[in-house]
């Protein structure tokens, strides 16, 4: 069985927490600990959330695909993942707007992980050079 490529969810992760944590620090001298403890709940939601959907890819892009397995991972990935947020929530356990911005850490880790992969690896097309491509 061949497995389906995920690599690129999985390499984001340390991307995704080193900014997690380098906003959780500077939202802990600005905003408090409350915010700052919400900022790294929603960096590592946002971590848990794209490991999730990795393993969800895998399970329904595989080459044998068993019903049971796709079954339970959205039975875990949906109601589960969801209904633990909705708990934390409603109880105002975590403050929203720090989670949000700690959630959003998977967007600016996309952004940052994209100019890293493109500064490191030469995107050009076969044939020509990367100088070729500027002009």
């Amino acid at each position: 069985m061949e497995e389906v490529e995920t690599g690129f969810l999985k390499r984001l992760n340390p991307v995704i927490a080193g900014l997690t944590l380098l906003t959780s620090v500077c939202s802990l001298a600005f905003w408090g600990l409350n915010f700052a403890i919400a900022v790294l709940a929603g960096g590592a939601f946002a971590i848990f959330n794209t490991n999730l959907i990795a393993g969800l890819i895998q399970v329904t892009l595989a080459d044998v695909r068993k019903p049971r397995d796709i079954i339970v991972a959205f039975c875990i990935k949906f109601p589960l993942v969801y209904g633990v947020l909705v708990l934390l929530f409603s109880r105002r356990l975590i403050d929203l707007i720090g989670f949000t911005v700690g959630f959003t850490m998977l967007l600016a880790g996309l952004i940052a992980f994209a100019i890293i992969d493109n500064r490191t690896h030469n995107h050009a097309p076969t044939g020509s050079s990367r100088e070729d491509n500027i002009q």
